[in-house]
């Protein structure tokens, strides 16, 4: 370090005379090291400051040319908080055009990360859960980079996923006709029209999966009883941190679900609900491995897709009175580029998907009766699509090199922690048509590849209101 950086970023030289200082970390673009810095905070705050009350602007250029006289905190801010953590961590970073990329930071990011956006200096606040700030001490100086690297991959992530929106925004929706009541399966379909053709509605959503339960089983359950047979299904969850159009199709999702009752009869719904996710809407969409063989006459077994059953554990869990129709069945792809450009999908196994991926399910919306002549309205799960996992094992790769300050592996922490119709009756569901893949014995990710051939008619894009 040269005497320039020596004088930028010694402690005891930035050390003012002020009442409350709470120590920082100090990563500048033009230093060799991470430092750590007193930064005072705001006066009349000193009983239980917070991260706002520090006088970042002493250290920082929280303004650009074109902010004015107020900084808008959501460019330059950034906090992490990790499940079972006892810190809360507040990253303000530079906005100063002059200072170039932050070299430090560059180099403990991983190379699939882009780092074109690393640039000025960064300030790292410590604080407990209630948002009190505490001092950062010198053994919080090995997980720093990590956090800032890891808050950067999470952006990119945002960004591929605000990408993945706008590029299926111009679709087309389709027109939904009706809802049509079935008797086998009992249930109440959304039924859209293909000029002369009717079909089940078929919802697209993209979002960043944040909980699943996907095959294959590792085991078999403890019980074979027909009850848990009947039972057993897989589910995913998935949200999308403050974007727009996930909460427009969550809007959108709940209008389909107040159509259900006009049908059915007011009072007679469920109320659809999920569970946020960190605060922000998610939706869980569930797919049944048997059925009642007496509750779909019309339908055949089917054999369970790659990848889906490869130890046999459901196969011999099957009693005579189930069977795995087409109705439970549920595609596994992938989205991949040839090496002209061109987008394709390819089947995957389902034990590939990880929290964190960027990933387009496809579902259908059903009213199953319960009891007292009720209707429990929900997702039907009937296809996972992988859009980008590249951010996903950045941010692993970032976080497993080191552990955060409360000694726990930073991986542990890291997942991303669910019209007025007639009333005709039909005798059987739907027909079913493959949405991605020609066959549900499509080669799986690897293997022979099947160009992208989707149905795009068939398929409501929720990023069209």
């Amino acid at each position: 370090m040269d005497n320039t950086d020596d004088l930028f970023c010694n402690p005891d030289l930035l050390k003012r005379n002020v009442v409350h200082t709470f120590d920082c970390a100090l990563v500048g673009s033009s230093c060799s090291r991470i430092h750590i810095v007193p930064v005072p905070v705001d006066e009349g705050f000193g009983a239980n400051p917070r991260t706002f009350d520090l006088k970042a602007h002493l250290y920082l250029q929280l303004l650009s040319k074109t902010d004015g006289l107020v900084s808008d905190l959501e460019d330059n801010l950034t906090i992490v908080s990790r499940p079972n953590s006892k810190y809360r961590w507040t990253i303000f970073k530079s906005k100063d055009p002059l200072e170039g990329r932050n070299r430090l930071v560059q180099s403990f990011a991983p190379p699939d990360l882009d780092t074109s956006q690393i640039l000025g200096s960064y300030l790292v606040a410590k604080a407990d859960k209630s948002g009190h700030l505490l001092d950062v001490e010198p053994e919080d100086i090995p997980y720093i980079l990590p956090l800032i690297v890891d808050a950067a991959a999470k952006k990119a992530i945002e960004a591929r996923m605000s990408a993945y929106e706008n590029d299926k925004a111009d679709k087309g929706a389709i027109d939904v006709r009706k809802i049509q009541a079935v008797k086998y399966p009992p249930s109440v379909r959304l039924m859209g029209k293909d000029g002369d053709e009717e079909y089940e509605v078929v919802v697209k959503v993209p979002g960043i999966l944040c909980s699943k339960l996907l095959p294959p089983f590792m085991r078999p359950p403890r019980t074979g009883s027909a009850e848990k047979i009947r039972t057993l299904k897989q589910y995913i969850k998935v949200a999308v941190f403050g974007s727009d159009v996930f909460e427009a199709s969550m809007v959108k999702v709940q209008d389909i679900t107040r159509a259900f009752e006009k049908h059915v009869g007011i009072g007679k719904v469920t109320p659809w609900t999920v569970l946020p996710h960190e605060g922000y809407s998610s939706l869980e969409a569930h797919a049944r491995y048997f059925t009642d063989k007496n509750l779909v006459p019309f339908e055949r077994n089917q054999p369970f897709g790659t990848g889906v059953d490869p130890d046999h554990i459901l196969r011999n869990l099957q009693q005579d009175t189930f069977i795995h129709p087409l109705d439970n069945h549920v595609e596994y792809c992938v989205e991949e580029l040839d090496e002209d450009g061109t987008k394709k999908i390819t089947a995957m196994s389902p034990g590939e998907y990880k929290a964190g991926d960027v990933v387009e399910i496809a579902f259908s919306i059903v009213g199953i009766p319960i009891k007292n002549n009720q209707f429990k309205v929900m997702a039907s799960l009937r296809a996972i699509v992988l859009i980008d996992d590249k951010l996903r094992k950045v941010r692993e790769d970032v976080v497993t090199k080191r552990a955060y300050p409360d000694g726990k592996q930073a991986s542990e922490q890291l997942a991303y922690e669910r019209e007025q119709a007639t009333e005709t009756v039909v005798m059987s569901a739907p027909k079913r048509r493959c949405l991605y893949l020609g066959s549900a014995k499509e080669d799986t990710r690897g293997g022979g590849s099947r160009d992208e051939k989707r149905s795009e008619h068939m398929l409501v894009d929720s990023t069209v209101q």
